[in-house]
């Protein structure tokens, strides 16, 4: 061999190293490439279910929004049958219906008289009060019967005083105490998250967690006897549809105990009073005079309904809605909407048009 012609030292050793980096570099890219499908594929996985959810609940959304069409033939349909009545032996009355629906969905609803329970807008004294009440002092006459019920319902004295003056400062458009036992912004400003009385109509049950003397447990107790009705601040109850004697206690307090007004229920016909005089003929009012003030809330026909809906899809999506129906020139609008039940609600863009 030529002197001059050497064997290339660690030429096998170089060529090794470099291809090791190549197979590290090759390693590394399908890593990364692996990686990102990975997060590409989880992201289209996560979209997928997202679109399917909102689908889903858009579906369950018209199925609810559906069902308000057909709360209006029922009511339309009671109302033709009984225009100067409303009662528990109507079609409205029948309670929680539940169907299965050709989507292989469940739809559930129910619809509730708003003039059978104690509308709580109406504790704000009414125009025709004020005079009398800045003169004396005294209370409202709904908030007295709202002092009954609570009563009635086992709250404390000294709570149900606190929870009555505060919700009728609440209501009233001052921001004066009325009573020693009520509330207005001074109470609020001093909380560590303060904030004022809205001196104004409450537009959900929700909101009397804010109102001074209104604890959660207060709130569940009169939940099922109380109500808010958005667009009316009269006391108006149907003496026909109200399912509870200690409502009847409530209205014509002090007069009237539970067991006459189990009386007045037992006596009430099937199909209703047909006038407040002809319930003023059963024996619970025996030796009862009720004061004229009294009569003046009291009505035999409805003209607000309450619909609750809710849609359980196969996926076992579900979305609850409540809508509020009135009648007005004789059809039955829908002047409200919400979805999600009664702790977690989001009101509808399309609230308050007419159906």
């Amino acid at each position: 061999m030529n002197k001059h012609q050497q064997r290339p030292s660690g030429g096998l050793s170089s060529l090794s190293s470099h291809r090791g980096v190549a197979l590290i570099t090759v390693l590394l890219v399908v890593a990364l490439v692996s990686m990102i499908a990975v997060d590409m594929s989880e992201r289209l996985r996560r979209q997928l279910t997202r679109t399917s959810t909102l689908m889903s609940l858009d579906a369950a959304k018209w199925v609810n929004i559906g069902a308000e069409g057909f709360a209006r033939k029922i009511l339309r349909q009671d109302f033709d049958d009984s225009s100067d009545k409303t009662h528990l032996s109507q079609y409205w009355a029948s309670g929680e219906v539940t169907a299965p629906l050709e989507t292989g969905a469940i739809f559930t609803g129910e619809l509730t008289d708003m003039r059978s329970c104690f509308n709580l807008n109406g504790v704000r004294a009414q125009e025709a009060e004020l005079a009398q009440l800045q003169q004396t002092g005294e209370r409202p006459l709904a908030a007295k019967q709202f002092l009954a019920l609570l009563e009635q319902l086992e709250i404390d004295s000294y709570q149900a005083e606190i929870m009555v003056d505060s919700l009728t400062d609440w209501l009233d458009a001052d921001d004066f105490v009325n009573q020693s036992s009520g509330a207005e912004d001074s109470e609020y400003q001093s909380r560590i998250k303060p904030y004022l009385a809205a001196n104004s109509a409450l537009v959900d049950l929700g909101e009397l967690r804010a109102i001074n003397g209104f604890n959660q447990a207060a709130v569940d107790r009169i939940s099922p006897f109380v109500c808010v009705v958005p667009s009316s601040n009269q006391w108006l109850l149907n003496v026909n549809t109200v399912e509870q004697p200690e409502q009847f206690v409530a209205a014509f307090s002090p007069n009237m105990t539970l067991s006459q007004a189990q009386q007045l229920m037992d006596d009430r016909p099937r199909d209703g009073f047909d006038d407040i005089d002809d319930m003023m003929s059963s024996q619970a009012f025996a030796g009862i005079e009720i004061p004229a003030q009294v009569k003046a809330g009291l009505t035999v026909l409805s003209d607000m309904f309450l619909l609750k809906a809710e849609t359980r899809l196969e996926d076992g999506t579900k979305l609850r809605t409540e809508a509020l129906l009135k009648h007005d020139s004789n059809n039955w609008t829908v002047i409200s909407r919400r979805f999600g039940g009664r702790v977690e609600r989001v009101l509808d863009s399309e609230a308050g048009e007419s159906q």
